[in-house]
């Protein structure tokens, strides 16, 4: 489908330009709870304002992969799931490994990628309990399975009956050439479910301090 048909997106933290018409999805869209910066005292949380009338998320999904680009997330997603008593799901994909394509692949490669995938899978449960904690609200956790996190996270997204996605612009992998990384431009493109992206990077690309890709950053 064309990039004008895609969910609402809205994009805070955002030091890059707004999209303008013709080159990216309504940006518009305002993400009700969602202002300049989250502000969340702990004392204050019981008495976190109310979502605006006629406007209400109940499930709110959110991806990590264990950087801290995808963790600048969890503030805002803490202060949706508070305004509107949203239930929260984190997310990861265990990515199945790539195997040679030119030859059928042999058993060891085969009980290689087994072996490598229940690594990973191990991993990114610990991870995601750990952040599950982290987050201070409560939340549960889904570890998804599949050759491509994009496409992993739209059946997830539409299998859970998710109506908020909250995503970084930006992955581990993330390009400080490009606004976007690969998954944020999946959703904003073909996403059928309002979208909230978090920008994690200033126009020059990453700050000299937070650009470090580790476990739990």
């Amino acid at each position: 489908p064309p990039l004008g048909s895609a969910a609402p997106t809205s994009v805070v933290g955002a030091p890059w330009p707004r999209p303008t018409p013709g080159d990216a999805p309504r940006a518009a869209a305002d993400v009700p709870g969602a202002g300049d910066a989250p502000e969340e005292p702990p004392a204050e949380a019981a008495r976190a304002p109310r979502a605006r009338q006629g406007v209400r998320y109940a499930r709110i999904v959110t991806a990590l992969d264990g950087s801290m680009r995808a963790e600048c997330v969890l503030p805002w997603v803490r202060r949706l799931a508070q305004q509107h008593d949203a239930e929260v799901i984190l997310a990861h994909v265990v990515v199945e490994p790539e195997l040679p394509r030119l030859t059928p692949p042999s058993e060891e490669d085969v009980a290689l990628a087994r072996r490598l995938m229940e690594r990973n899978r191990v991993a990114a449960a610990a991870y995601l309990d750990d952040a599950r904690k982290r987050l201070g609200i409560e939340a549960s956790t889904r570890l998804v399975e599949g050759a491509k996190v994009s496409v992993a996270l739209h059946d997830l997204v539409d299998r859970e009956a998710v109506d908020l996605m909250v995503l970084s612009a930006h992955g581990h992998g993330g390009e400080p050439r490009w606004p976007f990384g690969d998954v944020a431009t999946s959703f904003i493109g073909y996403g059928r479910t309002p979208l909230l992206l978090v920008q994690d990077m200033a126009p020059g690309g990453f700050p000299a301090d937070g650009g470090a890709d580790r476990w739990g950053g």
